[in-house]
């Protein structure tokens, strides 16, 4: 019996001896491939910015670069290695995935935190109207998980940074301002003979005065005009408020648009009417809950090719 106990012993020793060796082999192999794979990922995301750094003919691959830099954010080589191309990559070549990019971005200590706060940082700066009104939604939208409140607390110190920065606090605090004056107009509660549907001057509503006082005085282009995304930021845009009908539509239904209409002008050549749509949006659950769209929707972006 106790030969047998023995037997037994060692015929599980050779077992377990022979698996680890197998193990050895294949841990081995992983460890090669996982290495080989992390190698070719950070080459393919350094090639992509040198890339985009040292010609225009191949920019839609920003959007591979950031597809792959997106999924493996938390590969802190990936993101170390990154660190100096990516500041060499013209901003105007990221501008148009100002949506994504916002979006990721977290109050979190991290490498790739601190890459994408500083990438975003200098979108807003070299274009503050394809950029700013990202920041200024997020920072209105604080919200009740953790990753929405991180994001606000992210967003508020970016609107620090941009505030304190020389080149980028008078359209900041411009684009800022004007947007307040949507949304305390958006709330706005019409008075109650005022039918659906109706027509009021613009002036009549209160907060409809500090509008029309503000967007002439900030002199930047209407939110939903549709912005070429150029090389060099222009020091002065062109396109600017020239005054606004006094008109606007109230509604007291769920859904309830405010329309109004400016003249954008050239110099001193009209360029015709152009359209502003702010739209509510009650929230069922909490009718307190109210999110803006249009006034507080980022400007369509266009390549310019």
């Amino acid at each position: 019996m106790h030969s047998s106990s023995a037997q037994n012993k060692l015929n599980v020793q050779s077992h377990r001896t022979r698996a680890k060796q197998w193990f050895d082999l294949d841990d081995r192999e992983y460890q090669r491939l996982r290495k080989g794979r992390e190698t070719f990922l950070n080459q393919s995301l350094e090639n992509y910015l040198k890339c985009l750094k040292a010609c225009d003919q191949f920019d839609n691959d920003v959007l591979r670069f950031c597809a792959l830099w997106l999924e493996h954010w938390d590969n802190e080589v990936a993101n170390l290695a990154l660190s100096q191309n990516l500041r060499a990559v013209p901003s105007r070549k990221f501008a148009s995935l100002m949506n994504q990019l916002s979006s990721r971005l977290l109050d979190v200590e991290s490498q790739f935190q601190s890459l994408l706060f500083s990438l975003i940082f200098k979108i807003c700066v070299d274009h503050p109207y394809h950029g700013l009104y990202q920041v200024f939604s997020t920072t209105r939208n604080k919200g009740k998980d953790e990753s929405s409140v991180s994001r606000h607390s992210a967003a508020v110190k970016l609107g620090s940074l941009l505030k304190k920065d020389t080149s980028a606090s008078t359209r900041w605090l411009a684009v800022y301002n004007t947007n307040m004056c949507y949304t305390r107009l958006a709330l706005e509660k019409p008075d109650d003979r005022c039918k659906p549907g109706s027509k009021v001057a613009l002036r009549k509503v209160p907060s409809g005065q500090r509008l029309e006082q503000e967007i002439p005085a900030n002199r930047i282009p209407p939110p939903t005009l549709k912005i070429k995304i150029r090389p060099v930021m222009l020091k002065e845009f062109t396109d600017l408020f020239e005054d606004l009908l006094h008109n606007c539509v109230l509604s007291k239904v769920v859904i309830a648009s405010l329309d109004l209409c400016c003249i954008r002008t050239r110099g001193n050549r009209s360029l015709g009417r152009y359209s502003l749509t702010s739209c509510l949006y009650l929230t069922p659950s909490d009718p307190s809950a109210v999110r803006i769209l249009g006034a507080l929707t980022p400007p369509a972006i266009v390549n310019s090719g």
